[in-house]
């Protein structure tokens, strides 16, 4: 009935472009441009919008900076699981798409007019919950409609916009409130969000075209391609009467020898569907490996500031720039992204590991202020964020091709149809912002208090032995066993 309902209505302008492989980059690549941006041109302006605007003393201010940030990573932390466990099962996820821009609006209006602390945590809390949707439904567009085989090749377009979205809101922020005002900062991050929402109306995802034009063809063998649900893939009722009376009982003795543990799992695969996802080795290598990421992204951004200012007597206008020689080096993923699709994960994972291993120690031999130091601590920050552009796109597509197969390779487990009622691509990228959003949380708190209790030098060092053994595992499981 609704297919025949589809195929009367009339066919959506421009369909074959507004479908296409090009015009979905496109989008996803600026709707998380769009979400950096906004999250990066607020934060010169929130100090002075405390103090100034709700009146909180001078000395109260690094706290709320502090807790702002903190509720955003809370929220992405839950909204990514939240959007992981649900995606999946919508017909048609464009209406989640544009209601994630609306409250990317209405949390941007918020922040512009708010006067109490209170409206600013919520207006961050709803950012933050943006940031999960945006995140997480914008790589699942992309992976319909590339399929896991080009999927590198685009999320490395993604990545190429986020890193120019980080260099570019904080500078131009400041910029536009030391220049104009404080309402046109705002006034900017809104246009952006309403060019985002026209975009977002345009696209038309991949499997509700293809309901319309069945020569779109999906991007795995020219066949329809279906992250498998496969409690509707897997008829049990029917298996049964194709087995002898004999076979059903042969079938039913390994369930009553399942251990009360074994038992109380399957009841929590039903519970939490996800466990069947994640229980596998090369997704917990590649889990970890999201988790990292923050470490070097996020972990860097509470001490590298601290360090400049107390060794270079830097102000935080010399700590902002520092920052870009690790975000910079990004750029080359949409090329890391392309050989990733060609060679497999495995090798441009480990390679990056390891590279990134001596200058992660290295950066010990930074002790004095001096040109010569500051030169040295430049080119290590540029290796190291060039080294680390080698693990995350790799190691992203291994999360959903892993997740794929498993689901694949078990589609006719009874168990496993049972106790599975979702599909894998919403929980596989669901996993991996999850995962990048508990190292935001843990990593800047972490190094903070590593930087001041056992000094740089030994942080630094742990770091880089964190990252050479990382690489271990990476080696024997990414991509599939190494023996």
């Amino acid at each position: 009935m609704p297919g025949r309902f589809l195929s009367s209505m009339q066919q959506p302008l421009w369909l074959s472009q507004r479908s296409s492989r090009w015009f979905t980059i496109c989008v996803v690549s600026y709707s998380v441009f769009v979400d950096i941006f906004l999250y990066g041109v607020i934060v010169p302006v929130i100090p002075f919008a405390i103090q100034q605007r709700i009146g909180v003393p001078t000395g109260h201010v690094q706290y709320w900076v502090s807790t702002m940030l903190s509720v955003y990573g809370a929220a992405l932390l839950i909204g990514s699981v939240i959007m992981g466990w649900t995606i999946d099962k919508l017909s048609n996820r464009k209406w989640l798409f544009l209601f994630g821009i609306a409250i990317l609006g209405g949390s941007t209006l918020m922040l512009m007019l708010a006067k109490s602390i209170a409206i600013m945590l919520a207006a961050r809390v709803l950012q933050g919950a943006s940031s999960a949707e945006t995140w997480v439904l914008s790589t699942v567009l992309l992976n319909d409609r590339l399929g896991t085989q080009d999927l590198g090749k685009g999320l490395g377009w993604v990545t190429l916009t986020r890193t120019i979205g980080v260099v570019i809101g904080p500078v131009l922020g400041g910029v536009i409130y030391a220049r104009l005002s404080y309402y046109a900062v705002f006034g900017v991050a809104l246009g952006f969000i309403a060019i985002d929402f026209v975009l977002r109306i345009l696209l038309i995802e991949t499997r509700v075209a293809r309901k319309w034009d069945p020569s779109i063809e999906p991007p795995e063998d020219g066949a329809e391609k279906t992250t498998p649900r496969l409690s509707e893939n897997y008829d049990k009722n029917r298996h049964k009467t194709i087995l002898s009376a004999g076979e059903v009982e042969a079938a039913a003795a390994p369930v009553t020898a399942v251990s009360k543990c074994g038992r109380v799992f399957q009841f929590a695969q039903r519970v939490f569907p996800v466990l069947t996802l994640v229980s596998d080795t090369r997704v917990l290598v590649a889990a970890w490996g999201c988790f990292w990421q923050a470490a070097i992204i996020s972990g860097f951004d509470a001490v590298v500031p601290i360090f400049v200012s107390q060794t270079f007597h830097w102000t935080s206008e010399g700590a902002g720039l520092i920052m870009l020689a690790i975000v910079i080096p990004s750029a080359i993923s949409p090329v890391v992204g392309h050989f990733s699709d060609k060679h497999g994960p495995k090798w441009w994972a480990v390679t990056g590991y390891v590279l990134n291993t001596p200058p992660l120690i290295l950066l010990r031999l930074v002790k004095h202020d001096s040109i010569n130091q500051k030169i040295l601590f430049a080119i290590l920050l540029v290796l190291i964020g060039g080294f680390n552009s080698f693990l995350e796109i790799p190691l992203w597509v291994e999360v959903v091709a892993r997740i794929e197969e498993k689901a694949k390779a078990n589609a006719n487990s009874v168990n496993y149809a049972e106790s599975t009622n979702l599909g894998t691509t919403g929980p596989a990228h669901g996993i991996i912002m999850f995962c990048f959003a508990l190292g935001v949380l843990v990593w800047p708190t972490l190094l903070g208090f590593l930087h001041k209790s056992i000094g740089w030098a030994n942080m630094t060092l742990i770091l880089g032995m964190i990252n050479f053994i990382s690489a271990i595992p990476t080696l024997l499981f990414t991509g599939g066993y190494l023996f």
